[in-house]
């Protein structure tokens, strides 16, 4: 029945699959979904049978919770604990979670070392992050992205590092990581507990939009060097000039 229905709507839209001003809209436009890389990872790590009971999921850059929770539905046997910097947020991830005794949310953002740092809070807070932007490249973006991403505020936060946070787990099924540059820095400062972690899902950048964002192809080349490999890509981001600067990419240790 799959199959039969598949090939009948490739068949109806077959005309519009063959013009690109129509099929490039329709795809990133209409059928395109901001989880869609939350999708793939927990399929992947299904159709993979990875072991996962009694395994940790964590969530760098937790936000409003809801990855967090999302997670925990797919993964109700394993245990969750999401991190959040920004108090606002903080708040909102914890209601998120509440109900779910097995996910807990940190007021604590990961980095290279053990203290107090400035974070720079974003209009949108989706974008903030221990880096502050660079004016002159926010520039190159559109009004609407600049105003989205702009400094809203800046918050004293604790920090410590990924192997100090997760010292005390065992097995890691999934670290997810998503924290606007910083991603390479903190895996640096996750060594050991890399060693323990079966999947990461992180953020790429293909721009310098904060400064010293960490490159996708840094990040590519150090979780080769732990172990991992590329499972997985899904496009979040691209520039009016259709240039890709950011996405989510899965990496397992297959």
């Amino acid at each position: 029945m799959k199959k039969t229905l598949i090939r009948i709507l490739s068949s109806i839209t077959a005309p519009l699959r063959k013009n690109e001003n129509f099929f490039i809209p329709f795809k990133d436009l209409v059928t395109a979904h901001p989880s869609e890389h939350l999708f793939r990872t927990v399929r992947f790590i299904k159709r993979n049978n990875a072991a996962v009971q009694g395994k940790h999921i964590l969530d760098l850059g937790a936000a409003d919770g809801g990855t967090t929770r999302f997670f925990a539905t797919h993964f109700p046997e394993c245990r969750f604990t999401g991190f959040e910097p920004i108090k606002t947020m903080y708040e909102k991830a914890t209601d998120a979670v509440k109900g779910i005794p097995n996910a807990t949310i940190l007021n604590i953002a990961c980095a290279d070392r053990e203290g107090v740092a400035d974070f720079h809070v974003s209009a949108n807070y989706l974008s903030s992050s221990l880096l502050a932007t660079v004016p002159g490249e926010l520039h190159k973006e559109t009004i609407a992205f600049r105003d989205s991403v702009s400094e809203k505020s800046v918050e004293k936060v604790r920090v410590t590092t990924l192997d100090t946070a997760a010292r005390e787990l065992d097995k890691i099924v999934l670290i997810k990581i998503d924290t606007q540059g910083t991603e390479l820095m903190i895996l640096q400062n996750g060594i050991e507990t890399l060693k323990r972690t079966q999947f990461v899902l992180t953020e790429l950048n293909n721009h310098s939009m904060y400064e010293n964002t960490c490159q996708y192809y840094e990040v590519d080349a150090f979780l080769r060097q732990q172990g991992f490999r590329l499972a997985d890509i899904v496009v979040t981001y691209r520039d009016s000039n259709c240039v890709v600067k950011e996405y989510d990419a899965l990496y397992a240790r297959l």
